[in-house]
């Protein structure tokens, strides 16, 4: 049986999408990850006579930088799947060749592939910065290239951002579970730091105190960001708590139907006994019993934003810093229910 992109994304640790490019001999990855790819797919059985020419390019490239600090939170996951797919698009419509790096901080050593970077000669760096701490952003400011952190914001570096609005999510989501009657209201909240999820966090106590609602330390169940990871600490939190909340905001989709699922094994029905609200809207979302109710967030406007941006850094290198923040949908489906 010959192998699917997805196996040999994993044999790589790369994502699906740099395989696809592979496979459809498009630009935007490295020579190093191309001939990796080409290795494994001539060793099992391909043709690979059509794909050992290079792709033209126009000699214009981004180094998108994905950094993992642990993992736990980008993964080849439908959100980041989608957000890379769209970042190829915005950079091939802009007449750029998207050079796709993968940084693990626990197994490589990241000065090597940075001056590996730099041998590239780009002309621009955005960096997928969701693991990322302010600290780790002075490793790429070093390299004195246009830059831009996609998905993460740090008040403390001066450096062009495009973000999730984090605040303007958590918001809907509250006042969503709120309208319903609910003021038994709990927090499924990412045993892993990032940045986003410490918005989340902040603004959820913020909004609880708004509307006159307790915030308890009871009330928020730490889960590791992760399907297997989140329901086994749901599972463990539901046979040492005596009461579970009515309702529950989740710091992502992935959270939350872990969660749901460890509740409904635990003999809940949902939504009747307790609602759920995610953050993301990815596509599991309508595969779900009950489909969840969750935040918008728009990928592919993220995308755009970050490339036409870091593009007009590159163009105008001394250009006023901009952190942009994109907005949020709710998406009500049959997650929640008004308290009875």
């Amino acid at each position: 049986m010959k192998l699917k992109s997805k196996d040999i994304a994993a044999m790589l640790g790369v994502s699906p999408a740099t395989v696809s490019l592979v496979l459809n001999n498009k630009p935007g990855i490295s020579e190093d990850t191309r001939n990796k790819v080409l290795s494994i797919l001539e060793k099992n059985g391909y043709d690979i006579s059509g794909l050992k020419v290079s792709p033209q390019d126009s000699g214009k490239s981004i180094q998108f930088i994905v950094y993992k600090k642990h993992g736990k939170v980008v993964s080849d996951t439908p959100f980041f799947s989608q957000l890379i797919e769209s970042l190829n698009r915005a950079t091939r419509q802009e007449n750029f060749n998207l050079v796709i790096t993968y940084i693990n901080e626990q197994t490589d050593n990241i000065q090597d592939v940075l001056n590996s970077v730099v041998q590239t000669d780009p002309n621009g760096l955005l960096i997928l910065a969701t693991e990322m701490t302010a600290k780790d952003v002075d490793l790429f400011r070093a390299l004195k290239l246009p830059m831009l952190l996609l998905d993460s914001q740090f008040d403390s570096q001066d450096v062009d951002t495009v973000c999730i609005n984090n605040s303007d999510g958590v918001l809907k989501a509250v006042e969503h579970l709120i309208s319903l009657g609910h003021t038994d209201i709990g927090y499924l909240h990412s045993s892993i730091w990032i940045s986003n999820f410490e918005k989340r966090m902040l603004r959820f106590q913020r909004c609880m105190t708004e509307h006159n609602l307790p915030y308890k330390e009871e009330q928020v169940f730490m889960l590791e960001p992760t399907v297997e990871g989140a329901y086994g600490d749901m599972q463990k939190l539901i046979s040492t708590r005596k009461k579970i909340p009515k309702a529950f905001f989740a710091d992502n989709d992935i959270i939350a139907f872990s969660a749901i699922r460890a509740l409904k094994d635990a003999g809940y029905s949902l939504p009747k006994d307790i609602s759920v609200v995610g953050f993301d809207d990815t596509p599991y979302c309508n595969l779900l019993d009950p489909k969840l109710t969750t935040i918008r967030v728009f990928k592919q406007e993220m995308a755009l934003a970050a490339v036409e941006r870091l593009i007009s850094r590159i163009n105008n290198p001394s250009s006023c810093t901009q952190k942009i923040l994109i907005s949020t949908e709710f998406v009500k489906r049959e997650s929640t229910l008004p308290v009875v």
